[in-house]
């Protein structure tokens, strides 16, 4: 700033400050003790003024410079991080960089193909999924259980070559003498050609058809009795007809 801006502004602060004297009675209050504790451990025990660290840090803030404070940090992220203001762009990893990345990676990988830890607890059985019983699995479950039916919820099918966990998985006993596994299908998520068109169904849909007879075939293959269940039948289902469809 020039000499004359400068002198203006200091004598609107005098003006200000003659006109309205509490206005500064702030500046003059001493900080909190958490505060300063919190910029002690900030600066470990150097020699620093804290109400001069807590203005920076204030101004930091409202500059967009805190990381996860301000929602303007996104767009700072973009015009600092991204692309050619990127630190590392340009470089390359050093020899003992990549061994570490090729190790970790190769520890997560598996016939080619890269698997998550949560894909890894799902298989093994481990992991719930989904995590909160639909209301039709609900409904077959508490027909089971009136009919004294065993039956395993969310069993990890292993014996075919691409392992799930199906919804409801019923052993041999009484009654049953052939290793049965039951799906309750959503009519929207599981397209339900009854209700919705092939040609208006989405892609992802239209996928999990695909998934469900090749599902269907291995499992039969396999040795196990498959009966699928739309939504709209459990709905109107009672247990007798329900105990048609499961007794051998």
């Amino acid at each position: 700033m020039s000499e004359e801006t400068k002198i203006k502004i200091s004598e609107t602060k005098k003006r200000n400050y003659k006109e309205n004297p509490k206005m500064y009675d702030h500046m003059k209050r001493p900080l909190p003790n958490k505060t300063k504790r919190k910029l002690s451990i900030i600066n470990k025990g150097k020699h620093f003024s804290p109400k001069t660290e807590f203005k920076k840090g204030r101004r930091n803030q409202n500059r967009g410079l805190k990381l996860g404070k301000n929602p303007r940090h996104s767009e700072w992220m973009k015009k600092n991080r991204a692309g050619k203001n990127h630190p590392r762009y340009g470089k390359k990893h050093s020899v003992e960089e990549r061994l570490k990345i090729s190790n970790s990676l190769k520890k997560r990988y598996k016939d080619g193909d890269l698997i998550s830890p949560l894909t890894i607890l799902r298989k093994s059985g481990k992991l719930k999924v989904p995590y909160k019983d639909t209301s039709i699995e609900v409904k077959i479950q508490k027909f089971l259980k009136q009919l004294g039916i065993e039956f395993v919820a969310h069993q990890c099918i292993k014996d075919i070559k691409y392992g799930y966990q199906c919804d409801i998985f019923i052993p041999k006993q009484e009654g049953i003498n052939q290793k049965t596994v039951i799906e309750c299908d959503g009519d929207y998520w599981h397209g339900n050609l009854e209700i919705y068109s092939i040609d208006k169904m989405r892609q992802g849909t239209k996928e999990q058809r695909c998934l469900d007879y090749e599902r269907t075939a291995q499992l039969e293959e396999a040795g196990f009795r498959v009966i699928r269940l739309w939504e709209h039948e459990i709905k109107e289902m009672d247990i007798n007809k329900f105990n048609t469809q499961i007794i051998q």
